[in-house]
């Protein structure tokens, strides 16, 4: 495969909840992160291994792992820094240590069924730098001390840069478990126990930790580098402007996008936009601070707006002025001085976190484009480890385990009524959103609410449910509802009132005789997949609430391995590489036009989505698509360009 980077870079944390998807790729984050990844060895060890692989090891890899961790002692990171180590960019620091443990861009050998030993670096290289994008560069002592070590008893062969569905599956068995197995063979026998676990919390639909996915268009990544754009033309389904840069001839690493445009980072550190001009499809701005001189490494977006980290931890925005475009207020704090490691975003406003846990804000004032308010909680002298937001406002989670919130208060910027549930006494751990309100699981397993109280910021009715007795390990949420899934597999929800009486006619279903896998959602319904891979859905009927139609084919005679959502039906992907759809039936619900195309012969391998259609890329590389053909359901006119495809933007 030639493109291992595009596996490896941004793998560890553009979130999305823990969706248990197909084979996944840099917008396809792990379902958990690591509560603290620098504060002990085999968390460190555990993070790094799957930065720089993107993929959880299997059983026996890890048992030799933690040994290599407990012959290695304890590390003491301030004396395993070198002079002079922190001066240097993320990248350079990447090259100088692969380069001292002899991996170059010709030393990686074992790799062929992933291309070159030059792509292979390429993809470690990535991962590395992500890794030490997270960290921060206070943190590299223990990056200098540990990788030689594990990178040398690391086998590199064909298993490089996989992460597929035994991974997931691996991850949520760690998550999930409260102890230590004493069986070998129980993959819940991880390096890390559960209390080092945080899952990271769900985005409202269409959004997942600072991207938003393009609504309107399509737009695949070829094996050969190249990109195929179809759908809303006006809005990035029309890439014939910068066809000539999307070519192949230099290699495209990934594709972000706000609701109406794209933008393609390449290989080079440079990015190519497209796509409606007012939304960050016009990069004219900032083009002499993208053109790859200072590589661009990873980019963010609001609805409208596009935000990039260069390689110097400075960043650059572009797209509309009034959702962040324009960092002119903040420029100052943005200009590499203190890096920054990862971009947050809502609706209209960006926040950045930096290398020292600070946080700078620009965009849309009253949606928290301005944290004036709260500057000093989020100065850095108690660090912020992450930022979550509705649509309209963000809660920062600093490393105290206390929650700092902004923007809209009537969407969640006002925590004030909760304030004494969210002052670290007891920690929280992850937060989901709906548009409006905010869900905190505290480390107790219980749930704080706050924010619009018809949109989940009220959980009085269900307060039981949430008081940590049966502890909640993960919160999904709708546009408007909140639906958690505790610990013995059951799931309880909360918010809009037509959702939560509809759930009364699932509620037995999912009360965790069976248990539940995972939680899927769209703008109005859920999906539940429980542990006999069957299927429970509820909600709006027309938006995939009711998938009667196709009982039988969700009722696990035949496995489901994930669900996608778009913002009015969904689409379940099956062992046997077939597809079933149920929703509004314009919208992609109905497959009835492709269904001899999704049926398993030629096995869907993943699904992506835009808000009115779905794209299955085939075992072959093909690409079929169905739904509202003005947002990509119809592929008809690029369908003989759509082959060899690795990746298709707009899956969050």
């Amino acid at each position: 495969m030639k493109y291992l980077i595009v596996l490896l870079c941004a793998v560890l944390l553009a979130a999305c909840g823990g969706a248990e998807a197909p084979a996944a790729t840099a917008n396809t984050p792990l379902p958990f992160r690591l509560a603290s990844p620098v504060s002990g060895d085999s968390e460190v060890a555990l993070h790094l291994y799957q930065a720089l692989y993107g993929k959880a090891p299997g059983y026996a890899q890890l048992n030799t792992f933690k040994s290599q961790i407990a012959t290695s002692g304890a590390v003491v990171w301030a004396n395993s820094t070198a002079a002079g180590l922190n001066n240097l960019s993320n990248s350079a620091f990447a090259v100088l240590i692969l380069n001292n443990i002899s991996i170059t861009p010709t030393s990686l050998t074992g790799t062929t069924l992933y291309g070159s030993p030059q792509q292979a670096y390429a993809g470690l290289l990535g991962g590395f730098i992500e890794y030490l994008n997270f960290v921060g560069v206070a943190n590299r002592g223990v990056v200098a001390a540990q990788l030689s070590e594990i990178i040398s008893n690391l086998e590199v062969d064909t298993q490089f840069g996989v992460y597929g569905a035994a991974a997931i599956a691996l991850n949520k068995q760690i998550a999930a478990n409260s102890t230590y197995s004493s069986n070998p063979t129980n993959l819940q026998d991880a390096v890390v126990s559960a209390s080092a676990i945080v899952p990271v919390g769900s985005e409202f639909p269409g959004h997942s930790f600072g991207e938003f996915k393009n609504t309107f268009a399509f737009a695949a990544l070829k094996s050969n580098g190249a990109v195929v754009t179809w759908g809303d033309s006006v809005n990035g389904g029309d890439s014939s402007s910068v066809a000539i840069k999307l070519n192949g001839d230099l290699d495209v690493s990934r594709i972000y996008s706000t609701e109406s445009a794209f933008a393609a980072l390449m290989v080079d550190g440079s990015v190519v936009t497209w796509g409606n001009a007012n939304a960050g499809g016009n990069s004219s701005t900032v083009a002499a601070g993208i053109n790859g001189t200072n590589k661009v490494i990873q980019i963010y977006s609001t609805l409208s707006a596009f935000a990039a980290v260069r390689a110097d931890g400075s960043v650059l925005a572009w797209g509309a002025t009034g959702a962040g475009g324009d960092l002119k207020t903040v420029a100052a704090e943005l200009n590499g001085n203190i890096g920054v490691t990862r971009v947050f975003s809502n609706n209209s406003a960006f926040a950045a976190l930096r290398s020292d846990g600070s946080v700078v804000t620009w965009g849309y004032e009253p949606f928290g484009g301005n944290s004036s308010s709260v500057k000093t909680q989020l100065s850095g002298a108690t660090r912020v480890s992450a930022v979550f937001s509705t649509g309209t406002a963000f809660a920062a989670l600093r490393t105290d385990g206390s929650l700092v919130t902004w923007g809209n208060g009537l969407a969640g910027g006002d925590s004030s009524a909760v304030a004494g549930k969210l002052n670290g006494i007891i920690d929280v751990t992850a937060v989901a959103a709906t548009t409006s309100a905010f869900a905190a699981i505290r480390q107790d397993g219980s749930v704080v609410t706050w924010g619009d109280a018809n949109s989940g910021g009220n959980s009085d009715s269900i307060a039981a449910g949430l008081n940590g007795t049966k502890a909640v390990r993960k919160i999904q949420s709708t546009n408007s509802s909140f639906a958690a899934l505790r610990s013995d597999g059951s799931v309880v929800v909360w918010g809009n009132s037509a959702l939560v009486a509809d759930f009364a006619r699932v509620a037995s279903s999912l009360d965790g005789t069976i248990g539940v896998v995972d939680i899927y959602s769209n703008g109005s319904a859920f999906s539940a997949l429980r542990t006999d891979g069957s299927v429970i859905t509820w909600g709006d009927a027309g938006d995939g609430g009711d998938s009667s139609d196709v009982k039988n084919a969700l009722d696990g005679s035949l496995d489901v391995k994930s669900i996608v959502a778009n913002e009015h039906a969904f689409a379940a992907l099956r062992l046997d590489g077939s597809v079933v759809t149920w929703g509004g039936l314009t919208y992609g619900g109905s497959s009835v036009a492709v269904a001899s195309q999704l049926d398993g012969s030629n096995a869907v391998t993943r699904v992506f989505s835009t808000s009115e259609a779905f794209a299955a890329v085939r075992a072959d590389g093909s690409v079929i698509s169905w739904g509202d053909s003005a947002r990509g359901g119809d592929a008809t006119l690029v369908a003989a360009n759509l082959s060899l495809v690795i990746s298709v933007a707009s899956e969050r």
